[in-house]
C-alpha cells in the first residue's frame, strides 16, 4: 500500500514538473548560444588554453571551467557529460541566462520562475556546483527584492542540508548567514545567534577571512537586537581585523560597512561623539570607493542625518536625509524610506517646520503601518513555514544522522577488519618467528652435541694414548734406569740415576693427572657417582675447600653422554667457586626423581650478581653450562646476590638419559 502511494505521488510531481518545463519557453537562440559557449569551453580546456578556476570553492569537484571574455563558467563535470544530461546542464544554464535578463528588467516574478526550473534541474542531475553556488543564491535574491522571507528560508534551508552532505563549507557558511540575517528579520534572536555562530566556525576552520567578517558583522545586528552595545563594538573591530589581512579590492568598502555598524552601535548606546566620529570616516571614504550598493548608501546617509539632526546641525541633516531619502526610494528599500521619513518628520518638527514636519510624520505612519500589516501577514505565513521547516529539518537531521551512523558502521567495520587481519598478520608472524627460533635452538643444540661428543671422544683419546703410550715408556724408562743403578760403582753416579728415576716418577704421576682430567677412568669405568665421589676427596684432601657430595635414587648407570655432561656440569661450576667465590665449603647433591633428575651445587662464597653478568654477556664458563642444560633440555635456576653465596639448581628431564 505504502508503495502504491509513494508511486501515486511520484507520478503526480512528475506531471508537474513536466507541466512546469512545458509551460517555460526557452530561447533556441539561447540554447545554441550556451551549446557554443560549452563547446567552446571543453575545447580550449582540451588544448591547454585555459586552466580551471576553483575561486569559489575549495573542493575539487566544484573546479570550473571559465571563459576568457566571461560571457560563461561551466562545472568541470561538463567535459564527461553525454546525452540528456548534457542536454539538461545547456538548459539550466540556458534557464538562468534568461532569469538574469528578467533581474535586469527588474522582472523579478518572471526571473523567479526561470530560476525555480534551473533549480529542479540542477538537484535531479546533481549539478551540485550550480545548485549551490548561482541557482539557489540568485533565487534567494529575488525573494528578498519581493519580500518572501518563506521562500528564501526553504531555499536555504535546502541549499544548507545539501551542501552539508558534500562537505561544500563556502556554501554551508552562506546559507547559514542568509537563515540567521531571516530569522534576526522575524524576531528569532536565538536561531538567529546559532546560525551565525555556525558561519563563524566555518569561517575558522576553513581560515576564510572574508566569511569570519561577515559572520562578525551579523553577530552586530544579533548583540544590537538584545541591546549589547559593547559586544556589538567588539564584534564589528573584530570584523575589520579580519578584513584587513584580505588586502584585496574590497577592503575599503568593507572598512567603511564595519565604521558604519561601529557608529551605529555607538548610537543607540547613546554615546553620540563617538557614534559621529566613527559616521564622519564612513562619509569621507564613500565617495572614493567604488562598489558601494545602494542599500549600503541610503543606510549610511541616514544613519549620518540622524546624528546631525541630535547635534542641531539642522541644515546638514536636511541635505543628508533628502540624499538618503532619493537612494532608499531608487533602491525600492522601504525600511531605509521609512526611517527617511522619521528623521525628516523629527528634523522638521526640532526646527520648528510643524507643517512639513506633519507631512512627513504621516508618511511615515502610513509605511510603518504598510510594513506593520505585511509583517504581521508575513508572521501567520511563517507560523505555518516554521512548522514545515521544522519537520523538514528533523527529517533532514534523521538523514544525516543515519549517514553518519553509516559512515561510522563502515568505518568501524574497516577497522575491525583491520585489527583482524593485523592480528592473524602478527600471529602468523608470531609462529614463523617461532618455529624459526625453534629450528635455529635445534641447529645449535646438534651442533653443541657434535662438538661435545667430538671433544669427549677426542679428550678420551688422547687420555688413553697418554696412559697406554706415554706412560708404558715412562715405566720402561724407569726400570732400565733401575737396573743401571747397581752397576754404576760411583756415588755420584748412583745420584744421578736416582734423581732421574724420581723426575720419572714425577713426569708419571703428572701423566697420571693430566690423563684423569682429560677423561677420568673412575668416570668411564664405574659412572658418574662414584666419579663424583673420587673427585670430591680429592678437592677436600688439598684442605682448601671442603666439598660434600649427596646422591639419592640413582641405582643404575646412566648413559655415557649423558653422564659426561653432567661431569662437565659439575666440573665447571667447582672450578668457579674456586676461582670467584672464595667460598671454603661446597656441596654437591644428586637426586633421581620420577620424572627428572635433580643436580644442585651450593657454596658460602661471597656469590654474584647473576643479572648483571648475563645483560655483561660475562663468563664463558657459565655459557657452556647453560648451552650444555639447554642441550639436555633442562632447566636451571641461579641464586646468587653479592654477600650471600650461590646456588644452582639443575633439572633434567629422564626421557633424555
Amino acid at each position: 500500500m505504502l508503495f502504491l502511494r509513494l508511486t501515486f505521488i511520484f507520478l503526480i510531481m512528475s506531471c508537474l514538473a513536466h507541466g512546469q518545463g512545458e509551460n517555460t519557453a526557452i530561447d533556441p537562440k539561447m540554447l545554441s548560444q550556451v551549446n557554443l559557449q560549452v563547446d567552446t569551453a571543453i575545447a580550449w580546456y582540451k588544448k591547454g588554453k585555459i586552466r580551471l578556476d576553483q575561486a569559489n570553492c575549495e573542493l575539487v569537484e566544484h573546479a570550473r571551467i571559465a571563459l576568457p571574455d566571461t560571457s560563461g563558467f561551466f562545472s568541470v563535470k561538463i567535459i564527461s557529460y553525454k546525452g540528456i544530461l548534457r542536454d539538461s546542464y545547456i538548459k539550466m544554464y540556458a534557464l538562468g541566462k534568461m532569469a538574469l535578463q528578467d533581474y535586469s528588467e527588474k522582472k523579478f516574478s518572471a526571473a523567479s520562475r526561470y530560476w525555480t526550473e534551473a533549480l529542479e534541474l540542477s538537484v535531479r542531475n546533481e549539478f551540485s556546483y550550480d545548485e549551490l553556488h548561482d541557482v539557489r543564491v540568485a533565487l534567494n535574491n529575488l525573494y528578498f527584492l519581493l519580500g518572501d522571507f518563506e521562500k528564501i528560508m526553504v531555499v536555504s534551508s535546502d541549499g544548507l542540508h545539501a551542501a552539508e552532505k558534500i562537505r561544500d563549507k563556502e556554501r554551508m557558511a552562506h546559507f547559514n548567514n542568509v537563515l540567521g540575517c531571516i530569522l534576526l528579520k522575524l524576531n528569532n534572536l536565538q536561531g538567529a545567534k546559532n546560525y551565525f555562530e555556525q558561519e563563524l566556525a566555518l569561517g575558522k576552520k576553513m581560515n576564510d577571512q572574508k566569511i569570519i567578517g561577515h559572520a562578525l558583522l551579523n553577530l552586530v545586528d544579533f548583540f544590537q537586537s538584545v541591546k549589547d552595545y559593547y559586544s556589538a563594538v567588539q564584534s564589528a573591530q573584530n570584523a575589520m581585523k579580519a578584513y584587513r589581512s584580505l588586502n584585496d579590492k574590497t577592503i575599503e568598502e568593507r572598512m567603511a560597512f564595519c565604521n558604519y555598524k561601529i557608529s551605529q552601535s555607538y548610537k543607540l548606546w547613546g554615546k553620540d561623539k563617538e557614534a559621529i566620529i566613527y559616521s564622519t570616516r564612513v562619509m569621507n571614504a564613500i565617495p572614493g570607493i567604488k562598489g558601494v550598493n545602494m542599500y549600503d548608501r541610503a543606510g549610511y546617509t541616514i544613519n549620518a542625518a540622524e546624528l546631525l539632526i541630535r547635534t542641531g546641525n539642522f541644515t546638514n541633516a536636511f541635505n543628508q536625509l533628502y540624499d538618503g531619502l532619493a537612494i532608499a526610494k531608487a533602491a525600492g528599500h522601504r525600511e531605509y524610506t521609512r526611517d527617511a521619513y522619521e528623521q525628516m518628520a523629527k528634523a522638521y518638527r526640532l526646527s520648528g517646520h510643524f507643517d512639513s514636519a506633519f507631512v512627513y510624520q504621516q508618511k511615515f505612519y502610513d509605511l510603518r503601518d504598510s510594513l506593520a500589516n505585511e509583517n504581521n501577514a508575513r508572521a501567520v505565513l511563517q507560523a505555518e513555514s516554521n512548522l514545515q521547516l521544522e519537520k523538514q529539518k528533523r527529517s533532514q537531521d534523521l538523514a544525516i544522522a543515519n549517514q553518519k551512523m553509516w559512515r561510522n558502521i563502515i568505518i568501524a567495520v574497516a577497522i575491525l577488519a583491520f585489527l583482524i587481519l593485523a592480528f592473524f598478520y602478527y600471529r602468523y608472524r608470531l609462529k614463523q618467528k617461532n618455529y624459526y627460533q625453534q629450528q635455529l635452538m635445534r641447529q645449535q643444540n646438534e651442533l653443541f652435541n657434535a662438538v661435545s661428543v667430538a671433544q669427549e671422544q677426542e679428550r678420551k683419546r688422547i687420555a688413553q694414548d697418554l696412559h697406554d703410550s706415554l706412560g708404558s715408556v715412562l715405566s720402561a724408562a724407569r726400570l732400565k734406569l733401575g737396573a743401571l743403578k747397581d752397576t754404576y760403582p760411583g756415588i755420584e753416579a748412583r745420584d744421578h740415576l736416582i734423581s732421574s728415576m724420581q723426575l720419572i716418577d714425577e713426569a708419571s704421576s703428572e701423566l697420571r693427572n693430566i690423563s684423569h682430567n682429560i677423561m677420568p677412568a673412575t668416570l668411564s669405568k664405574l659412572g658418574l657417582v662414584p666419579a663424583l665421589r673420587n673427585l670430591a676427596e680429592t678437592i677436600s684432601s688439598m684442605g682448601m675447600l671442603q666439598v660434600n657430595f649427596i646422591h639419592y635414587g640413582l641405582t643404575e648407570r646412566l648413559n655415557e653422554q649423558l653422564e659426561l655432561s653432567m661431569y662437565r656440569i659439575i666440573l665447571e661450576l667447582i672450578n668457579n667457586t674456586v676461582k670467584h667465590s672464595g667460598a671454603d665449603q661446597l656441596t654437591i647433591q644428586i637426586i633421581g626423581h620420577p620424572d627428572h633428575i635433580n643436580l644442585s651445587v651450593e657454596d658460602n662464597g661471597h656469590g654474584f650478581d647473576f643479572s648483571h653478568e648475563m645483560e655483561a654477556k660475562k663468563g664463558i664458563g657459565l655459557a657452556n653450562i647453560m648451552s650444555r642444560v639447554d642441550y639436555l633440555k633442562g632447566e636451571i635456576n641461579v641464586d646468587s646476590h653479592p654477600g650471600s653465596g650461590t646456588s644452582v639448581i639443575i633439572d633434567l628431564p629422564w626421557q633424555h638419559t
